[in-house]
């Protein structure tokens, strides 16, 4: 199962985070939110500053809260890129989606380079499944398919809007884009098999179980969606303007950044129910995620993208307990087992 942020990405944008994103520019792009699960050893993504090409990734300990930047560099002798949109680990690889770059690059658990494989244009995420990859665009309507051994595309999708999000489930691939979910079979043929309009287009697609999703829409109604069901359940409306978003599993609460405030809501029967509410100390936020194991919530506030980004560590109650920086315009981050 690929783990993201934003991420995910992990899970991730992200793994892991899909808020806060210009549809129009190639960078800097946030990551769809991540789901951390081992709080131990966190792999921090940063996009780093369009067309300068410093895009890293860093691992922060919680236990010694200590942050080691630059990982792929040191390990390769080389920089990773420019635009470092999302990144994902399936069977001990590890897939970096470099948006400003046009490319994947595919590393080994270490992060020591193996590969790599040119996208669309400018590529934002990928899904992979029974030996292909499932890589979306930040501009084109498209989803290009690739063999996971050869790295050569087999095939092109057409779709409605540039894709939002890009899952994979069971044996099928779900995706998200402007009003739309897509439901796509590759065991038929890669046949679009299911369609599920919204009122408005989706800004956040977050999984919150074995086959359920939240879905918020830019009318900040949320969903939840039951994936093979036709239908989506309203849970209601969100109290404030929702910026970024993101899901504790083990809690099964929540979170909503908004402006200064996050948050946090958990489930009554089949409606959303506000628990409670703390402030931040980030101006600006790029990225947002929440570790599920731990208990707490990581603010990356990118510090008006001059600087290295500043990360902000609260638990789920909303105290402060750590802060850190990492590398330029933090988005996301991913569980390093």
């Amino acid at each position: 199962m690929v783990r993201k942020l934003t991420v995910y990405f992990f899970s991730i944008c992200l793994i892991t985070s899909l808020s806060g994103c210009d549809r129009d520019v190639i960078g800097p792009q946030a990551s769809r939110p991540g789901e951390i699960n081992d709080s131990r050893r966190v792999l921090i993504i940063n996009e780093g500053n369009f067309q300068r090409g410093n895009a890293s990734i860093g691992y922060y300990n919680a236990e010694t809260n200590s942050y080691a930047g630059e990982h792929y560099q040191r390990e390769n002798g080389l920089p990773l890129g420019d635009v470092l949109e999302s990144v994902y680990y399936e069977q001990n690889q590890f897939y970096a989606v470099l948006n400003g770059s046009n490319r994947v690059i595919i590393c080994d658990s270490s992060w020591t380079f193996e590969a790599s494989f040119e996208g669309l244009g400018a590529p934002r995420y990928l899904a992979l499944h029974a030996e292909r990859i499932y890589l979306s665009d930040l501009f084109k309507s498209e989803i290009g398919i690739y063999n996971a051994q050869t790295l050569e595309r087999e095939k092109l999708w057409t779709i409605n809007k540039p894709a939002f999000a890009i899952e994979a489930w069971q044996d099928q691939i779900i995706v998200a884009a402007d009003k739309e979910l897509r439901v796509y079979d590759p065991l038929l043929g890669d046949s679009l098999i299911q369609t599920i309009t919204l009122p408005a287009a989706i800004k956040a697609f977050l999984k919150n179980g074995l086959s359920q999703w939240l879905v918020v829409d830019n009318n900040d109604q949320v969903y939840r969606w039951e994936a093979p069901l036709d239908t989506l359940i309203s849970l209601g409306t969100l109290n404030e303007k929702g910026e970024h978003f993101c899901f504790d599993f083990s809690r099964q609460e929540f979170y909503v950044l908004a402006g200064a405030e996050v948050q946090v809501y958990s489930f009554f029967g089949q409606s959303l129910r506000a628990e409670r509410n703390f402030s931040h100390a980030a101006e600006n936020v790029y990225g947002f995620v929440c570790d599920s194991t731990a208990g707490q919530v990581y603010i990356m506030d990118p510090e008006a993208f001059v600087a290295p980004s500043s990360i902000y560590v609260y638990d789920r109650l909303g105290a402060l307990k750590e802060q850190f920086s990492a590398g330029f315009i933090s988005n996301g981050a991913l569980i390093r087992d």
